[in-house]
């Protein structure tokens, strides 16, 4: 499974919140998507991820009909559990130290409202009237004590995630910590929106672009520890190649999130 900070190419700056927000609104017009009608359906089979210096990495997909039954990677493996044309459960097998997580999806009228991964963590959803989705992510603690890591507001367009306004929680006191996450995408066909109930999941990885594929994330982070303010962003971009039904076959990015940790160059191949 892919990791959303491995597409990144990242440029730091210090940079006025004015200009933040104009640069964010320029992104978004440059880059305004559209959904895909009337896609031919391609089920993805292999990825192939190939680091500057290291040795390419496959992943193979499982599928049973149009639903997800297992994701196989080099680090780790996931099951898919459905009910009714909704995940309801992912389990991870990490293969190098052979841990096992469980996380649980809870939906009402088709609609997510809870994540818990078993004994982690536990975001919850509210679905707005105005579309917007509000959200709060707990961690657990000692006995299973929720402390509430961070809140925020989920606002999207064409069936993908375009703004993240989100304030930290759990952080020092008189400390203020917020972030705005701007994203934007292609007019071509996320291959992970054609698997059965992938549209529902609402998280920050590959799944989140449902119709078209994440081009750019554009983050702009304020701090306000005792009456200092302190603004910076981050840019992020990745460059798709497509066949001829508007599939991506290959991406590329060069600060992409290594195995090791590290940054540095990722090519990633798809096969269908």
């Amino acid at each position: 499974m892919i990791n959303l900070s491995s597409n990144a190419l990242i440029i730091k700056m210090k940079i006025s919140k004015k200009v933040v927000c104009l640069l964010a609104v320029f992104i978004l017009t440059l880059f305004s998507c559209s959904k895909v009608d009337d896609k031919i359906v391609k089920l993805l089979q292999k990825i192939v991820e190939t680091s500057k210096e290291g040795l390419p990495e496959t992943t193979l997909f499982t599928y049973y009909g149009s639903e997800i039954v297992n994701i196989d990677g080099a680090l780790k493996s996931t099951d898919f559990k459905y009910k009714d044309g909704l995940i309801t459960r992912i389990v991870v097998l990490n293969k190098a130290t052979k841990v096992v997580e469980t996380i649980n999806y809870s939906y009402i009228k088709g609609k997510l409202v809870q994540v818990e991964s078993l004994g982690n963590y536990i975001p919850k959803f509210n679905h707005n009237i105005d579309k917007t989705i509000s959200y709060e992510r707990f961690l657990l603690g000692a006995n299973h004590q929720k402390i509430r890591e961070y809140h925020g507001i989920l606002t999207f367009e064409n069936g993908n995630y375009t703004n993240d306004i989100r304030t930290l929680d759990n952080v020092g006191f008189g400390i203020i910590m917020k972030s705005i996450r701007t994203f934007a995408y292609d007019k071509k066909i996320n291959p992970f929106s054609v698997i059965l109930g992938f549209d529902k999941i609402i998280s920050y990885d590959v799944f989140m672009s449902i119709n078209n594929n994440l081009s750019i994330v554009f983050i702009d982070s304020t701090t306000l520890p005792s009456d200092q303010v302190t603004s910076s962003a981050t840019m992020s971009s990745t460059n798709f190649k497509y066949d001829a039904d508007g599939y991506p076959i290959e991406k590329f990015s060069e600060t992409a999130l290594l195995p090791n940790g590290n940054m540095g160059y990722m090519k990633t191949e798809y096969f269908y």
